[in-house]
């Protein structure tokens, strides 16, 4: 999983903690990502649970012992496992900032729904071997020089070790540049999973996944 540009990607460990915390505050703001409303306590809870979990695995990019970007990818669905393991950390930062429930943005996506068939769209999402990409970054000075491929690639091959048949991902829909990553990177946009403000795409492992599924 070693790219030839100077840098390696490897599994994190506890010991990363605290360098994927700084990463994941620096790539997003309170107004676009739920875990930044709820502060940096809450942001390092949710990747201690991610490190220390068999069901999910996080990829560094590691240039000379900085972490110039990270993958996290959960085996399946992941969302009310690690809501509950970091919830101490919310109840927290709600004592703290009581006004965050007046958020109609917080509610919006902790309940957000699929904007098609939810049947068919929660079916899928729950299939076995539907891997879930829960977070990517890279850190600014860092992007567009193949980092991320770099990271989609050794996420791709880590999952398929797992056991895994594809991993689907959602994206901010004025994200513009995330998604036209994960084009780059081979995936294909899901309007099954659609949300009104989250586009998804599906990296397929195994090829009889995508008929089997029947989504489309």
């Amino acid at each position: 999983m070693n790219p030839p540009d100077g840098y390696i990607i490897r599994l994190a460990s506890l010991n990363d903690l605290e360098a994927l915390t700084r990463l994941h505050c620096a790539s997003f703001k309170p107004d676009e990502h739920v875990p930044m409303m709820f502060e940096e306590r809450y942001v390092r809870a949710t990747y201690r649970w991610q490190i220390t979990q068999e069901s999910v695995y996080v990829l560094v990019a590691d240039e000379g012992g900085e972490i110039i970007g990270l993958v996290s990818v959960s085996d399946g669905p992941y969302t009310l496992a690690m809501l509950k393991a970091s919830l101490g950390e919310m109840i927290l930062s709600l004592a703290r900032h009581p006004s965050l429930l007046a958020k109609p943005l917080l509610w919006k996506r902790l309940f957000r729904r699929s904007a098609g068939d939810n049947a068919q769209a929660d079916a899928a999402a729950h299939a076995p071997g539907m891997a879930q990409l829960m977070i990517i970054a890279v850190k600014e000075q860092y992007r567009k020089q193949g980092v991320s491929l770099s990271l989609f690639g050794a996420a791709n091959i880590e999952s398929r070790k797992r056991g895994s048949r594809a991993v689907r991902a959602g994206v901010y829909k004025r994200n513009i540049a995330s998604q036209q990553a994960f084009l780059k990177a081979g995936w294909e946009e899901a309007p099954i999973f659609e949300s009104e403000d989250t586009k998804y795409y599906i990296s397929f492992l195994d090829a009889t996944f995508r008929d089997e599924l029947a989504y489309r």
